[in-house]
């Protein structure tokens, strides 16, 4: 069995979506790889394929798609140009040609190497075949016919073959008006038969038209005579076909040993543009499904944010109608456990997993939200469904068994590194012994370092996995009054499967359910009672949660809006003192400049200077000095009274990292670290190093000499990636500002790659932006076209 077999393969639905593939494609080369698509070796390969994608769907958005058209399978004939022939048909060399042209229009596209690295490195592998392609089409016309000038013997014979059948055409009209005066011909129409010019006689006129019979029509009444004045002209007529034919086959000919000859070169340039049309559909299938790359790691937690199933997008069409789902798996737990109702998306989930596992290692973006990272496995084995046989004789419960022994072989086989899906583990005999069953196969492949999510019913094993070393339960949730499934999974706690209440909902019998009720044991009952507790309070906890997180949203909110107000007083209070500062200081100029004047006076009429006579321009001086002097000095800062203790803080105040110019925000509070929100960028660090900046709740002291802007001091980072244009550009302008007024001199604007619109609008709003003085793009290992470093004036 295969690392990625088949049937697996077929289970998580991924032949549907080659197939939907395949539809996208434009070659049968194409077509073909796209039906075959399979994992590739390593996560790099998997990237490389992945960023050619994103780079053509980039093309496909602004309108420039690949210049493919359709194309026929080309292998066959291929590999009869490895073998002598003497000549290839005219309809296959034509193929050849359409193949040259087409690649000379890849070869001729014009790209921005630093948006195309990859696609345009991909071109230049193409191989040169500009000289077979100018020898085709001195051959063939754009409709795939031979050219009348294809060589200049041809052109003398078709010239002279056209001159002799005006020749006979002449003669052949006078021989019809003699014969249609003689009533011999119901029409003048000019009639070949064989390639030869003939009369349609009337057959009660054989004997007046001598010549040869070439035959007669349907119903008889008209005999075809060729005259025997155009014996001669006919045969000469005949011979230039032969002529031209023996032409044309030593011109394919020639052309085949041309095509030959550049076999290699037409096979490696049939690969490539049958990649190429495969990436090209992938790009598109990737518009369809509004999927973004993802992060490929050879170790670390696959995680999955907002995953939606690439099968349910296809045939809804609908973005919004397809609940998405969050899944982890690898990081803590290595076996996830799936509990719930039926109908619940259970199976959805596990499928989703298996297939988005496979095509991101395929190369392709994911339907998912940024943070989803996929890792690396060396093989996917799954069962799903019910595949009992009639014709193999194996029941349910047997096919089952018989699937989970070639799961363990082959993930014993595979060693680390499998992921395993398994639907409803251990259904289809008694349910202790089931699950019991389930309980032994989860711990075996997890000992074996095999991944693995799975689905059950069974409450034992639920509890089972609640306190296994390296398994975690989770539920699909629904409407605890509807009973409704939200088709959402949530990861911690074990999910009630509610089939009694869903019987009744679903219109069973009441009196029997309360029946069936009845027979539930205390024990059961007693967990199920567990369960929706369990269920409840969870609910209870993420509505607290949500609304703490908005509390503390709207707080820094508030305060950033409080900060900013402050900045922009301050800022104005800073023009009026610079203002008040040039007035003062040309009034100094001046008391000066009087001085200077006075002792001069004094010195020409050779008096001594005397404070009566400068003691008001001394005055003034001084008056002016000690003006500017208080202007210059720093606004006094409140200290803190003698004795008195710090205070606590609390989620939601401004505090300062020690080491740190700039203020941030705490987000989170426990015993001994803190998380805390720096400009764009969360941290956790030790409780200790954290001082308040400000009494919560108090407003800003009013006299606005306590205000710094080192407060707006800001990293020399932003995180743009993932945001809306309109949002990425507004934080941006309020960043540019702030990084300015921090004094930096560069900093990088982090968009990220994804279909390249956010990348665009930034880079374009950068361009014309007061701060910035140049733009770079940094080296691959520093994130290449996913950063713009920005040179600050």
């Amino acid at each position: 069995m295969s690392q990625f077999e088949e049937h697996s393969l077929e289970l998580i639905d991924l032949p549907l979506v080659l197939g939907r593939l395949a539809g996208m494609t434009q070659t049968a080369a194409g077509a073909g790889a796209a039906r075959a698509l399979s994992p590739l070796d390593s996560p790099r390969e998997a990237r490389r394929r992945m960023d050619l994608v994103v780079e053509i769907q980039r093309r496909l958005e602004l309108g420039e798609p690949l210049p493919l058209s359709a194309l026929e399978d080309l292998t066959p004939l291929l590999k009869r140009l490895a073998s002598p022939l003497s000549s290839l048909p005219r309809t296959e060399l034509w193929q050849l040609y359409y193949l040259t042209v087409i690649v000379a229009g890849l070869r001729g596209l014009e790209l921005e190497d630093e948006l195309y690295p990859g696609l345009r490195a991909f071109l230049d592998g193409l191989k040169d075949l500009d000289d077979l392609r100018e020898r085709f089409e001195a051959v063939f016309t754009p409709q795939g016919e031979i050219r009348d000038d294809a060589s200049p013997e041809l052109r003398r014979l078709l010239r002279e073959r056209e001159s002799l059948d005006e020749r006979l055409r002449g003669r052949l009209e006078r021989l019809l008006g003699r014969a249609s005066e003689d009533g011999a011909v119901r029409e003048r129409l000019i009639t070949r038969r064989d390639g030869r010019f003939v009369l349609p006689v009337l057959r009660d006129f054989r004997g007046s038209v001598p010549g040869i019979v070439h035959g007669q029509s349907k119903s008889g009444t008209t005999l075809y005579i060729e005259p025997l004045d155009l014996v001669e002209g006919n045969n000469e007529l005949a011979s230039l076909g032969y002529a031209v034919e023996a032409e044309i086959a030593r011109i394919l000919a020639e052309l085949s040993t041309e095509a030959a000859r550049r076999r290699e070169a037409l096979s490696h340039d049939y690969r490539l543009v049958g990649e190429l049309d495969l990436l090209q559909a992938c790009a598109r299938l990737s518009r369809r499904l509004e999927a973004r790359p993802v992060e490929l790691t050879a170790d670390g937690a696959t995680v999955l944010r907002s995953a939606r199933h690439p099968v349910l997008l296809l045939n809804r069409g609908d973005r919004a109608s397809v609940v998405p789902i969050d899944i982890e798996l690898g990081g803590g737990y290595q076996v996830l456990l799936i509990t719930g109702p039926n109908a619940g998306g259970k199976t959805v989930a596990l499928k989703t997993l298996g297939l988005l596992t496979v095509l991101a290692q395929c190369g392709l973006p994911l339907p998912v939200d940024d943070g989803s990272r996929i890792s690396w496995r060396g093989a996917l084995l799954a069962d799903i469904g019910d595949e009992q046989s009639v014709a193999g004789d194996l029941s349910t419960f047997s096919y089952h068994v018989r699937r989970l022994g070639e799961i363990l072989d082959a993930v014993d086989e595979a060693g680390e590194g499998a992921l395993v899906l398994l639907d409803e583990i251990g259904t289809g005999t008694d349910p202790d012994q089931g699950a019991a069953l389930a309980m032994a196969t989860l711990e075996r492949l997890r000992s074996a370092g095999a991944w693995v999510l799975a689905t059950s019913h069974y409450d034992s094993l639920k509890g089972f996995v609640y306190g296994a070393e390296g398994m975690e339960n989770a539920a699909v949730d629904f409407d605890p009054r509807t009973l409704e499934p939200l088709y959402r999974l949530t990861t911690g706690t074990p999910g009630a499967s509610n089939t009694l209440a869903m019987a009744r909902n679903l219109g069973l019998d009441a009196g029997l359910v309360e029946k069936a009720h009845e027979f539930l044991d205390d024990e059961y009952l007693r967990l199920d009672r567990l369960v929706d507790e369990l269920e409840e309070e969870r609910r209870r906890r993420r509505e607290a949660e949500h609304a703490r997180r908005e509390s503390i949203e709207e707080l820094i909110r508030v305060r950033r809006e409080t900060a900013d107000r402050v900045a922009e007083i301050e800022a104005g209070k800073t023009e009026e003192l610079l203002r008040i500062k040039r007035e003062l200081q040309n009034e100094l100029e001046l008391a000066e400049a009087e001085t200077a004047a006075a002792a001069e006076r004094l010195r020409k009429t050779e008096r001594t200077p005397t404070d009566a006579g400068l003691s008001a321009a001394r005055n003034r001086l001084k008056r002016q000095r000690e003006e500017l002097r208080n202007l210059e000095k720093p606004p006094p800062r409140p200290e803190k009274p003698v004795g008195q203790p710090d205070r606590e803080m609390r989620v939601g105040d401004r505090v300062r990292l020690e080491g740190a110019k700039n203020a941030a925000d705490l987000l989170e509070l426990h015993t001994d670290e803190a998380v805390i929100a720096l400009g764009a960028v969360k941290m956790t660090v030790p409780r200790d190093k954290l001082t308040p900046v400000a009494e919560r709740g108090t407003q800003p002291d009013a006299s606005l000499d306590n205000l710094s802007l080192a407060d707006r001091h800001v990293g020399p980072e932003l995180m743009l990636r993932g945001m809306r244009v309109e949002e990425a550009l507004e934080k941006l302008d309020k960043y540019l500002d702030d990084a300015a007024l921090s004094g930096h001199t560069t900093v990088r604007i982090v968009h990220g790659k994804g279909t390249g619109a956010l990348r665009f609008a930034v880079l374009e709003y950068l361009e014309g932006h007061r701060h910035v003085e140049a733009l770079t793009t940094p080296e691959h290992r520093f994130g290449g076209t996913g950063v713009t470093e920005v040179t600050l004036c």
